[in-house]
């Protein structure tokens, strides 16, 4: 008996309301980024800073009249997620420039310095990000003579950046404010904490036979931001992206939280058909261990990953990688250990049976 129209119409509007909710389950990652509109950070005027300077030594310094403020714009169109919005910077002086003149006249004896043109006076970075703003020295400032700094636009609600941070930094004495920096994107290679997983290559190192420094770790290739991080993914797993594709977007929801996009991974394996030049076949599992979305080109990005150890005695003669819907990969293990109970059977009964004619 054919349903009704009104039963049909309510089965369709309870799927798709199923559809429409993420199952319950483990959360692996939640991250979020505070997003804000164009901001700098000003230097106080001059009659301020005196008073702060006053202030300051009359109070042995106890109390300390902030010399740098936070200006922030309102967000007013997409800002790109990229590291270019982090904390960051780098800060180089040219020869020949006006910042390198006032350098020279500020420097005892620097007036004699016969660096070639190509080769900066001074340089500094954030060595967890060159690429951000925000980042800045003393002498910088007072060489380029500026009063205004661009601030980052992307911060993480656990590191809000702040004039009072940039006033540390700007001694030179406490850091280079790598804490601040906060993407959601690829962890530099450059990056401190990434870079020290490399191990150490010293003088021992570089003399010995070893391929790898002994402290090396492998999750120097992993680059994710650590709050990013996971185990190998089942291929099931939904995703929930808040803020972070346009409202036109298709298949996209608005809310008042903003503009919401729900995915769900296909549920795919990708396997390899090992085949060995004994003539052994098997099936080798891939692990999926890395996931990229690119809201932009609209695009959901799986790499799979798999080792297989080399055996001398019995070389892999091919290899083919393919991918199965979860059915068909749970049906091909099940017709696999069908397979080889079979022959495992079929072999016991050779044996048997040589046994008694032997």
């Amino acid at each position: 008996m054919a349903p009704s129209p009104e039963a049909l119409s309510d089965w369709q509007q309870a799927c798709e309301a199923a559809l429409s909710r993420a199952p319950e389950g483990e959360t692996l990652v939640s991250k979020s980024l505070i997003v804000h509109g164009p901001r700098a950070f000003v230097r106080a005027s001059a009659p301020v800073r005196l008073v702060g300077a006053v202030l300051r030594a009359g109070s042995l310094g106890l109390l300390r009249w902030p010399r740098w403020r936070l200006v922030a714009g309102a967000v007013t169109g997409p800002v790109p997620l990229d590291l270019g919005q982090s904390w960051g910077g780098l800060l180089r002086i040219m020869p020949g420039t006006p910042a390198a003149k006032s350098m020279k006249r500020r420097s005892a004896g620097a007036s004699g310095s016969s660096k070639p043109a190509s080769q900066a006076l001074r340089v500094d970075a954030c060595a967890a990000n060159p690429a951000g703003k925000g980042f800045a020295r003393s002498w910088f400032l007072r060489a380029e003579r500026l009063s205004r700094i661009a601030a980052p636009r992307l911060e993480s609600p656990s590191h809000p950046v702040t004039a009072q941070a940039l006033e540390r930094v700007l001694s030179g004495n406490k850091g280079d404010g790598s804490a601040f920096v906060a993407g959601l994107g690829v962890r530099p290679k450059g990056h401190p904490d990434r870079a020290r997983l490399a191990g150490t290559v010293d003088e021992r190192f570089a003399a010995s036979d070893e391929v790898l420094p002994q402290d090396f770790d492998f999750a120097v290739w992993n680059a994710a931001w650590p709050d990013q991080q996971a185990g190998h993914l089942a291929g099931d797993e939904h995703l929930e992206l808040l803020n972070l594709c346009p409202a036109d977007q298709p298949a996209a929801e608005s809310s008042a939280q903003g503009t919401r996009l729900r995915l769900a991974l296909p549920r795919h394996q990708v396997a390899l058909t090992v085949r060995m030049a004994s003539g052994e076949i098997f099936y080798h599992r891939a692990s999926l261990d890395t996931l990229i979305v690119d809201t932009e080109r609209q695009t959901v990005s799986l790499v799979w990953r798999a080792i297989l150890a080399k055996d001398d005695e019995d070389p892999i003669r091919k290899v083919e990688a393919r991918s199965y819907a979860a059915a068909q990969w749970q049906q091909l293990m099940r017709d696999t250990q069908a397979w080889r109970a079979w022959m495992d059977s079929a072999q016991a009964g050779e044996a048997a049976q040589e046994a008694l004619h032997g």
